[in-house]
């Protein structure tokens, strides 16, 4: 009877907490708060980090998605990432159904393993398994759980507790160190965490609950900025046989000169060419560019990352004698180069493309590149030694005006590379568009741009494209609505500078548009503002002008005989602490002169500023569409 009594109690307890689990996963249980303009929503993010030793960790991750339409189908492709220093122990996914129910189980033996191939590492040992659930009925929800085995703590994991995209119920963050081993974290729109003192360490614990998705104001802060998260970074660390202390920059440093040992080997021609090509410069500057043309024009850029390698250049013989390097090997042989002709150089890691922030309290990588520092007794040159065509000192979108990490040989030391502001963001446009009787014009036009405008729509790309590739470019770019191209010509003015020109000839349709004796046209012909941002009653974030620039469009217009201008738009001039715009039209004898100018000034302004932009853009817009129009004298 005690036996009938035990077994009923048992499958009484196991019906009701698979009942349990299922109402846990229930979409119902979502609130509706939660729900609101988001197509999934995470329902429990766990992280578990637990550090061995220096060298040796784990990590757990539990995340449970609940997808609530076909538009979150991006989530439904799984994909777990690992390399030789990441291997993944445990994997495993639990499928529900709308009501919570488990309708499916997949292991880690049912995900494909692939090469994680980023489109231009030739050599790399990242490694991704995947698996494509978007074959159930939404709504669904995936429970993915795996185990990393951390051979290397170079790197300790950071935690988002928030997302762009989606709700977030539950997002939690647990860290345990081993005694004698001290946590360094860095907090942002975080509480602190609960710590537990254990027999084998210390726990970190944070946790938030149900918050909806951040977004981002039109011209707001990034949302590292905006989304809660914490950093973790480590203080003694080991990595592949290597030994390290980041608990400050200066550590850091010395830790990235351990793994410069024994890589000065250069061939002795190659030192004897450069000092023969340098031998009686007496500019510095002008030998750097010697070094840096050598580099350009003989060697070729190429990703490697392998463990320690993602980290320690190859050597500059191996790079004289293959011809080509990855971001490391590149700007470890020029430095080494410039070494051997008596100018020093710095090595310089750098976080490139996305700005990600660095702190000087907190030393941490966030690193994903490195270029060179010259220091050239104060007047400093930067060079991007992975480009055939990058202007020396050139610095542009990609590294420019952010922290880098420069190796000195006292260690590493914090520095800002070159902000680009208005004065050096510039484009200079001259047309002539002659206009006939039907409204169709002949077009041509010379445009001039420099600093980052150099980099306008991807321009410092296509300069050293084909024929076509120019042309189509020129085709999805210049802003006229109906147009064929006569000639043209792209060029890079000068190569030691960010500076293009781009000379164009095309015919235009309908330019202007016939109306009984008249004809009606805008006359700004190609650079009009287009994507005005929308109004907002409050404002929550400071406003971020991220780039300065200046555009200046002149334009000659000449009209069919007979004609004249009836109508002529106002002039405008309306001017902020952010920038200024003008426009005016001046008639001359035989032609129109329509002049704009349009000036942004970068920088971070009170969020009380955003109306008065808002006005200035909508203001700027208005202008770009003012029309004018010509009538018959007969």
């Amino acid at each position: 009877m005690i036996r009938i009594a035990f077994i009923a109690f048992v499958t009484v307890f196991c019906i009701e907490y698979k009942l349990a689990v299922a109402q846990e996963w229930a979409v119902a249980n979502i609130s509706e708060d939660l729900r609101e303009d988001v197509n999934y929503v995470i329902r429990n993010d766990e992280v578990y980090f637990e550090v061995l030793s220096p060298g040796k960790g784990v990590q757990k991750t539990t995340k449970v998605i609940t997808l609530l339409n076909s538009k979150a189908k991006k989530q439904a492709f799984v994909t777990v990432h690992y390399d030789q220093l990441r291997l993944v122990s445990k994997l495993k996914v639990l499928v529900y159904d709308k009501n919570g129910n488990e309708i499916d189980r997949i292991n880690k033996n049912d995900f494909m393993d692939a090469a994680q191939f980023d489109g231009f590492s030739l050599y790399s040992d990242n490694r991704l398994l995947y698996h494509d659930f978007s074959k159930y009925d939404y709504p669904f929800t995936l429970q993915i759980e795996y185990e990393h085995h951390l051979d290397g703590l170079m790197f300790y994991p950071s935690n988002y507790f928030q997302s762009p995209e989606a709700s977030v119920e539950r997002s939690v963050f647990t860290a345990v160190m081993p005694q004698g081993m001290e946590l360094r974290y860095r907090s942002h729109i975080m509480p602190d965490p609960e710590v537990t003192r254990m027999s084998r360490g210390v726990k970190y614990y944070w946790e938030l609950k149900n918050n909806r998705p951040v977004k981002r104001e039109p011209y707001g802060p990034s949302y590292e900025e905006l989304i809660p998260h914490v950093l973790l970074s480590p203080g003694q660390f080991e990595v592949e046989g290597y030994t390290g202390d980041m608990s400050t920059w200066e550590g850091f440093g010395s830790f990235q000169n351990k793994l410069f040992e024994g890589l000065d080997d250069i061939p002795s021609a190659t030192v004897t060419k450069m000092l023969t090509l340098t031998n009686g410069v007496k500019n510095d500057r002008d030998k750097i560019r010697i070094v840096y043309e050598h580099l350009q024009e003989n060697f070729r850029y190429v990703s490697i990352q392998l463990g320690i390698g993602g980290w320690r250049p190859f050597s500059p013989a191996y790079v004289s004698q293959y011809g080509y390097g990855d971001c490391k090997a590149l700007t470890y042989y020029t430095k080494t180069l410039l070494d051997r002709i008596g100018i020093a150089s710095h090595y310089t890691l750098i976080s490139a493309g996305t700005k990600r922030p660095l702190y000087d309290d907190f030393a941490t990588s966030r690193f994903n590149h490195v270029i060179l520092t010259v220091p050239n007794k104060g007047d400093t040159i930067w060079l991007e030694c992975t480009s055939q065509t990058a202007p020396m000192g050139y610095m542009g979108t990609f590294t420019g005006d952010r922290q880098a990490l420069m190796i000195t040989k006292n260690g590493g030391q914090l520095i800002r590379t070159p902000t680009y502001d208005a004065a050096d963001n510039k484009s200079s446009r001259t047309a002539h568009v002659r206009i006939d009787d039907e409204g169709n014009a002949a077009v041509q036009s010379t445009t001039d741009y420099i600093g980052l405008r150099y980099e306008k729509d991807g321009l410092s790309f296509v300069l050293n494209g084909g024929y076509d590739q120019q042309k189509t470019w020129l085709y999805e770019h210049v802003d006229i609505p109906n147009f064929s191209i006569s000639d043209f010509a792209l060029v890079q003015a000068d190569r030691h500078s960010a500076r293009a020109q781009i000379s164009l000839e095309l015919e235009a349709k309908n330019i202007a548009s016939r109306g009984g004796s008249r004809l009606f046209f805008e006359p700004n012909l190609m650079n009009k503002l287009r994507n005005v941002p929308g109004e907002i009653q409050e404002r929550r974030t400071d406003v971020i002008l991220s780039m300065g620039y200046e555009d200046t469009d002149t334009i000659y217009y000449y009209y069919p005989t007979g004609m004249y201008p009836e109508v002529v738009p106002e002039p405008v001039h309306i001017q902020a602490s952010f920038g200024e715009y003008q426009s005016e039209v001046h008639h001359e004898a035989d032609k129109i002169m329509y002049v704009r100018r349009l000036k942004v000034n970068s920088g971070r302004y009170p969020k009380e500023v955003y109306n008065e932009l808002y006005q200035f853009y909508q203001t700027v817009s208005k202008s770009d569409k003012s029309k004018m129009a010509l009538k018959s004298s007969t």
